[in-house]
């Protein structure tokens, strides 16, 4: 019987164009070697972004342009919660509070250690709120993972070595997290922009800060945008109980020199995807 994973790259990416869709994507879940043969054509092609998100316990595909939904089988990610994606990794905690990074379609995976907490299993998919990675693991061993947990209180940090992650309590509810420019940034509730500064002692440093508009009516997102770092509000109000609707977007950019905010008024027919909205190939 032939061995599928050592045929020849020319004839893979032959395979690749006559491959519907939904056969296109699991193409590149058949082995390491297939994903890298998938991978160097979906850099080089430059396929429109497609959106996994998940319904329940089931990974789900959505191509924007043909809209349709795929349901696709990573078994990696049963039973797990999806609490950041960057360079193409998820970052996963399940319901022991396993934490690890995996890539979806090589299931390479790296496993990170716990955070300190005291809570009860219940709890383990609203522990951490947010995660990102500043470079890709699969390039380099020189990375950290930064995420917010415990509340929005707490930031935690891990670099490939540590026994254990490095913990900073911060004063104010922190929204977001995102690694720009070669450092992280956060966001706090009331619009104060922080830089976090590693020494001695891990640092907030606020860069600035907008009005504050009414906590309990908005939610901030960051957003590396062309190379500016955006931040987007999203303004809401509540429709009954446990319920909230959308009302508008506010977009502002982050002037680094001035430490100000520059409202937009548009982005150019671009769009922009946040609210744990997952873009894959990355």
């Amino acid at each position: 019987m032939a061995d599928y994973a050592s045929l020849h790259k020319d004839i893979l990416q032959e395979i690749l164009k006559f491959l519907s869709f939904a056969d296109y994507i699991r193409f590149g879940a058949v082995c390491s070697q297939w994903y890298e043969v998938w991978y160097e054509v979906v850099k080089e092609k430059h396929y429109f972004p497609y959106l996994l998100f998940f319904d329940g316990d089931f990974p789900m595909i959505f191509n924007i342009l043909e809209n349709v939904v795929y349901q696709i089988e990573i078994s990696e990610l049963q039973e797990m919660h999806c609490v950041g994606f960057s360079h193409g990794w998820l970052i996963m905690i399940n319901p022991s509070f396993d934490i690890k990074l995996l890539k979806p379609f090589s299931k390479t995976q790296v496993n990170l250690p716990p955070v300190p907490f005291f809570w009860t299993e219940e709890d383990f998919d609203i522990l951490i709120n947010k995660a990102v990675i500043s470079s890709d693991p699969s390039k380099s061993s020189n990375y950290i993972v930064a995420a917010i947990y415990h509340w929005s209180y707490r930031l935690a940090f891990w670099k490939p070595g540590d026994s254990e992650s490095t913990v900073i309590t911060s004063t104010f509810i922190l929204e977001d997290i995102i690694w720009y420019n070669g450092a992280f940034y956060v966001v706090g509730k009331d619009s104060q922009v922080c830089r976090v500064e590693f020494g001695m002692n891990i640092k907030l440093i606020e860069i600035a800060s907008q009005d504050k508009w009414d906590s309990h009516r908005k939610k901030i997102y960051m957003v590396d945008f062309m190379g500016d770092l955006l931040l987007i509000y999203r303004m809401i109000y509540p429709t009954g109980y446990n319920s909230l609707k959308t009302k508008c977007f506010k977009l502002f950019k982050l002037d680094l020199e001035e430490n100000q905010f520059v409202e937009m008024k548009n982005i150019n027919g671009f769009v922009l995807f946040c609210f744990w909205v997952l873009i894959m190939p990355c």
